[in-house]
């Protein structure tokens, strides 16, 4: 076991390093950068920089398979090492010298070809090809893209596989290219300081250590591992132990060497999935750990008291060194974990992406995705799992309304009989419940209608609906309001004999106020004479008082008058969306049309979630507002 502080320059003397297929990709992220780069820039002259530990181990030469790697050590005498930790920064660094040699004409006296010697590639003799120096192991998932689209060595692997890492690769050497684009001038400097100024304590492990247990003790500068991250490293742990720990006395559980091997890269062809679907969609932002937890809620079966607790069940008590000894822990639960985990990432993706050919089933997940459904993912995850080929259309129907009713229209808690619909989740994943009967999708659909509680609902919401006007800013607070004026907007496009929507839902829609918040101009004073500051917050936050806009549009409508609000030439309203262009039909906006556009929406609302809010009176009342438009407070 040796320790030493060095430089790039002495680290990357005779020596290559692998990040091992255990290891996370690259996590940095722009706030991880900006503090790599501070570091750099603002070191003095002659001053060196403490950046951290890097952990390595030496690679036995009897284990590399890689012939690449092979000819690196036998003809180029390099010291092959595994990196256990200080993976990010070393990355990092690697990143940066492929920015300046890419964006500069010189980094001193060392020319590039040299520096690409020391730090990025040798050249093969005899084929010409290019072997990368710092790189990830084969299994790795971002081992393709680091080597053709960061390293730019063309490639004969038909991959172009991009996941949240490697987004992250590719984000970080596009930030250090602006940066030196930015101040050509600084890039020699840079490149001195960055080789010889930042300082690593070089650790390398003893032998005897377990690495993967080395790793998932340590803690990467700037970014924890997420809980998913270290279970993959956990699982190939396992993988290395269970041969060591199977009945050789029943030939059935007897597990080979290669079989052992093959675990190991299903474990990672696995995670490699699971990332390329994290990462596959540039605009969401798919959470790894949100997915975890949702598996593991179906997976092994949700309980309220334990929710947060789902990764001390996950690596603290189920998938253990332990559990394995004792044979709790076998070959094939590993793999049917494994097999289960890749199914379930692709469903999870679709839900959130409404990646769909289906019309229909397409439409509903947008629908769900506005609504917000966090709870209820675990059960529409086993319902397609249940369900095979075909979405399962009638649960996520019934699901859409229930979630509507219960948090939109009676106001329930947002933890609303989670408990039950995460125990179908798991009931309806394993396909029966803890009696033993046989649990399909059709049962699960007919416990989600029977949990929609639809007597009184009139008064439950003329209740809510109150509450939100004396608490806070009526409709304006109301949950359901983006969703419901988006449904209605859909209604109306559906009758229309228009070939695309006008309105398509994204994060930007926003709530405009048709009387606005501030009614400063002489137009609106004039609407709101005799009006006092109770009957002016009502109207103002009344559900008819409401368009869905765009936020720029809502910016840039903002006080106008109604007239200005409507006009075309001021790209108002008359060419908008179906709802705005049917406010467009009112003359005046006043007490009495928002009164009127109120029950008309009350009325939509009746018709789509079959309620019943009694005559118009009985609507404006609820609406605090009498039938001339004026407040009943």
């Amino acid at each position: 076991m040796s320790f030493q502080l060095f430089d790039l320059t002495q680290i990357f003397n005779k020596a290559m390093f692998r990040i091992p297929d255990f290891q996370r990709g690259y996590s940095w992220e722009e706030r991880q950068l900006n503090d790599f780069w501070m570091d750099l820039t603002e070191l003095s002259a002659g001053r060196n920089h403490y950046i951290g530990l890097l952990t390595v181990e030496k690679i036995d030469s009897d284990k590399i398979k890689d012939d690449t790697d092979r000819w690196m050590v036998d003809e180029r005498k390099l010291n092959p090492y595994f990196i256990i930790d200080g993976q990010q920064r070393i990355t990092t660094c690697i990143l940066l010298i492929k920015a300046l040699i890419d964006n500069v004409e010189s980094l001193g006296e060392e020319d590039f070809d040299e520096i690409q010697k020391r730090y990025l590639w040798l050249t093969r003799k005899g084929d010409g090809n290019k072997l990368c120096i710092f790189g990830y192991e084969r299994d790795n998932p971002s081992f393709e893209y680091w080597k053709s689209k960061i390293l730019n060595i063309e490639s004969s692997a038909n991959e172009d596989l991009q996941t949240s890492y490697t987004r992250n690769l590719q984000f970080a050497y596009d930030y250090f290219v602006k940066k030196i684009v930015a101040n050509p001038g600084a890039a020699k400097e840079v490149y001195a300081k960055l080789t010889t100024n930042l300082k690593f304590n070089f650790y390398e492990i003893d032998p005897s250590f377990d690495v993967c247990v080395a790793f998932e003790t340590m803690n990467n500068r700037g970014k924890d591992l997420s809980k998913l991250e270290l279970l993959k490293n956990r699982l190939i742990y396992l993988s290395s132990l269970i041969r060591h720990h199977c009945d050789t006395s029943n030939q059935d559980e007897v597990i080979s060497e290669s079989e052992e091997r093959q675990l190991r890269i299903d474990i990672n062809n696995v995670w490699k999935t699971i990332y390329e679907f994290l990462g596959k969609s540039p605009t969401l932002k798919l959470k790894d750990d949100d997915f975890l937890k949702d598996h593991w809620a179906m997976y092994f079966g949700f309980k309220k008291e334990r929710a947060e607790e789902y990764a001390e069940f996950l690596l603290n008590e189920h998938f253990t060194a332990k559990r394995v000894a004792s044979k709790s822990i076998k070959f094939k639960h590993i793999k049917e974990y494994i097999v289960s985990l890749q199914a379930s990432v692709k469903i999870w993706y679709r839900l959130f992406s409404c990646d769909s050919a289906n019309a229909v089933e397409k439409d509903i997940l947008g629908n769900l995705n506005v609504l917000d459904y966090r709870y209820s993912v675990p059960l529409i995850m086993a319902a397609y799992s249940n369900s095979k080929s075909e979405p399962p259309l009638e649960i996520l129907s019934a699901l859409e309304k229930f979630l509507f009713l219960s948090f939109c229209i009676y106001g329930r808690r947002s933890d609303y009989k989670q408990t039950e619909f995460m125990q179908l989740a798991h009931e309806l994943f394993v396909g029966e419940y803890e009696n033993g009967h046989r649990c399909t999708c059709q049962n699960a659909k007919n416990q989600i209608i029977d949990k929609i509680d639809e007597k009184g609902a009139a008064k439950k919401f003329k209740i809510f609906i109150a509450d939100l006007f004396n608490e806070k800013d009526g409709f304006f607070s109301w949950n359901g309001l983006k969703y419901f004026l988006f449904m209605y907007e859909k209604h109306l496009y559906n009758n229309s004999n228009e070939e695309f929507a006008r309105l398509h839902w994204n994060g930007t829609m926003t709530r405009e106020h048709i009387l606005p918040q501030t009614p400063t101009d002489a137009y609106w004073q004039k609407q709101l004479e005799n009006k006092n500051e109770i009957e002016i917050h009502i109207l103002t936050h009344s559900i008819g008082n409401f368009l869905l806009l765009n936020r720029a549009k809502n910016s840039a409508q903002s006080a106008k008058k109604f007239e200005d609000k409507k006009s075309a030439e001021k790209l108002g309203y008359a060419v908008g969306t179906f709802s705005e262009i049917e406010v467009c039909k009112y003359a005046d906006w006043n007490s009495k049309s928002i009164l009127d556009r109120s029950i008309h929406l009350i009325r939509f609302l009746e018709k789509k979630w079959e309620l019943s809010f009694g005559t118009d009176t009985d609507i404006s009342e609820m609406l605090l507002l009498n039938m001339e438009g004026n407040a009943t407070y």
